[in-house]
């Protein structure tokens, strides 16, 4: 009986400490996302990491098309997309370079375009900066240490 309470503290104790280091290691990994510019308006909070293909469906709302301005945590990286399934719109192109070419479309423009990178700690107040106002349609939350 003494072998198997010291069998069951050990494995309570590995498991705490499993939990309390993964809390420990996602802890402030998180975004912020406002409809309105200067953070005014609805928010949602998106704890990271987290992959969504889609905003149809965050929190029990449809927030496609609607982020305005944002905060990412101080343990996070953000990446928004323009398209859904975080396919940038330019990616398509890469499939004809002769088109892209003749376009006067780089391959670095086709790499960055329809997706943004925010790093720990970025405030953003209107994405209107960036020309992606309302365009966001999937989002990838990374956690930093």
């Amino acid at each position: 009986m003494r072998v198997i309470n010291s069998v069951f503290l050990m494995v309570a104790i590995i498991v705490y400490s499993t939990s309390a280091y993964a809390a420990k290691s996602h802890s402030d990994c998180w975004s912020e996302f406002y409809e309105g510019p200067d953070y005014g308006g609805p928010v949602v909070r998106i704890e990271g990491p987290a992959k969504l293909s889609n905003l149809r469906r965050v929190q029990g709302e449809n927030w496609e098309s609607r982020i305005d301005s944002m905060v990412v945590g101080p343990n996070a990286q953000t990446r928004l997309f323009e398209k859904r399934r975080f396919t940038p719109p330019l990616a398509e192109l890469s499939r004809y370079p002769g088109l892209a070419k003749s376009l006067g479309i780089t391959d670095e423009q086709i790499q960055e375009g329809g997706e943004l990178v925010f790093n720990a700690n970025e405030k953003v107040h209107h994405l209107a900066e960036f020309d992606f106002h309302q365009k966001a349609k999937s989002m990838i939350i990374e956690c930093i240490d």
